[in-house]
């Protein structure tokens, strides 16, 4: 008999963002020891969500994913797990030409610490790509879809398929990326990408209940709260 895992929709939501459910079932995928059923009775679009993350990911024998109804039940919402991330489908393999991947909030329409403190002045951007040319790297930046909660250097109006192909293409190819802790981060770390995370924290965040600053650091992946420190990695 299968092992069944029910996902609800809580009464303070879902974690739907796309870091979080990057985060959700990489956690749910390193789990899993036995056949288990994840049966999603979410929201219609959040189930689209959860569906277009799902192809994000290196399959999980393990693992089958079903459908259901909407249900609301009065439990604690996800948070985020501390964990070493299941592959992606898609994996880092650097090229030659040695450029680097830019994905940060130059503003967010959230006022929350959460956001704001992920968010970069344009001279700080300017800045940082001063000291990437001098170091010898072109910039590629990634653009954020329109209409989403942040907003990057320039947005895109491409619908999600084309979106999340434009973006495993650039992180694949890259020598490393530079990223706002989000959505974008938690693609570049599910893809083995070597990964500078930015984010500024001035006080706890609501879903991480662990130390973020520990969480992105490791082999592959440095938190970093100043961009004009960024030459002082181990990427250059």
């Amino acid at each position: 008999m299968m092992k069944t895992i029910n996902k609800f929709w809580t009464h303070r939501g879902f974690g739907t963002g796309f870091g979080d459910l990057i985060n959700h079932l990489s956690y749910e995928y390193q789990q899993a020891k036995e056949p288990t059923i994840i049966k999603w009775h979410l929201q219609p679009r959040t189930h689209r969500q959860v569906q277009r993350v799902i192809k994000l990911f290196k399959s999980n024998s393990l693992i089958k994913h079903e459908f259901g109804e909407y249900i609301k039940r009065k439990e604690t919402p996800y948070s985020q797990q501390d964990h070493e991330y299941w592959p992606a489908e898609v994996l880092h393999s650097s090229c030659d030409e040695k450029y680097c991947a830019i994905w940060l909030y130059t503003k967010h329409h959230s006022q929350s610490p959460h956001h704001q403190d992920k968010v970069v002045s344009h001279y700080t951007l300017q800045r940082l790509f001063k000291d990437l040319k001098e170091g010898g790297y072109k910039v590629v930046l990634i653009p954020s879809i329109k209409r989403s909660a942040g907003e990057t250097l320039y947005d895109i109006d491409y619908d999600f398929e084309q979106y999340s192909y434009l973006v495993q293409s650039i992180l694949k190819n890259c020598s490393f990326s530079i990223c706002s802790e989000g959505g974008i981060a938690h693609l570049s770390r599910l893809m083995r990408v070597p990964t500078i995370c930015y984010f500024n924290q001035t006080m706890p965040w609501k879903g991480h209940d662990f130390n973020l600053r520990e969480f992105w650091t490791g082999d592959l992946y440095i938190p970093c709260n100043d961009l004009t420190m960024v030459k002082e990695c181990y990427m250059y």
